[in-house]
């Protein structure tokens, strides 16, 4: 990854360096330079902000990079015929990437990850046709998952669960077109049920059971459409 960044780095200087009008708008400290393919804006202070390049249509292809002020870049983007295409990387100004993304025909497809400044993941999910689809996990900061979905065109759909921080179950239950549907159960860190009860389009329904750590019954309740009997 840092050879990337260094490529990337690199990239951008000879952009900058080899667009025709480069020496006069740093004389003249203008906002922005052309050439028949490639477009630079600056920052006040004379840094790039923003290099693009363009096919002869004028529509954005190939790589684009925005930068800070220090210098350091933010975003990459890959462009085919004016729409997004290939991978997208957000970078933090530590030169850590924060996002990886794909992009086909303009649509999110394919794996997105998504990172903590510290470098480890926070989100892994899949995308098509612009769509999340399949699994979508969330993590805590020492890299343990906290929430594991399924996802179908779009829609929540299939088991679902939460982690404890140290991995232990939290919750299971299902999802139907996005409605918590079925059983629902709730866990204890110790692995012993706390919780268990009924979903029906995304309300409570039925007889619902809390249990205290050594199994025992401690409160029952009924529920109808979501209202306590």
């Amino acid at each position: 990854m840092k050879r990337l960044i260094q490529n990337i780095l690199a990239l951008s200087f000879w952009a900058l360096i080899l667009s025709p009008n480069y020496a006069s708008a740093q004389a003249q400290k203008a906002e922005k330079t052309y050439s028949d393919t490639t477009l630079v804006e600056f920052f006040p202070n004379g840094m790039p902000y923003v290099i693009s390049t363009y096919n002869s249509e004028g529509k954005l292809e190939g790589p684009k990079m925005e930068f800070r002020q220090t210098g350091s870049i933010t975003y990459l983007e890959n462009y085919k015929n004016g729409v997004l295409e290939g991978q997208t990387l957000k970078i933090s100004n530590r030169g850590k990437v924060t996002e990886r993304s794909n992009y086909q025909n303009g649509q999110l497809e394919g794996e997105y990850m998504k990172y903590y400044g510290t470098g480890t993941k926070q989100e892994s999910s899949f995308y098509k046709n612009g769509l999340r689809d399949g699994k979508t996990i969330w993590y805590f900061t020492n890299n343990n998952m906290s929430t594991a979905m399924n996802y179908s065109a779009g829609q929540l759909a299939g088991e679902a669960k939460t982690y404890y921080q140290e991995g232990a179950i939290k919750t299971v239950f299902n999802y139907e077109e996005n409605l918590r549907e079925g059983l629902f159960r709730e866990f204890y860190e110790s692995g012993k049920i706390k919780e268990e009860g009924e979903y029906h389009k995304d309300l409570k329904t039925g007889k619902w059971l809390t249990y205290d750590e050594d199994g025992n019954v401690i409160k029952t309740e009924k529920y109808k459409k979501g209202e306590l009997r």
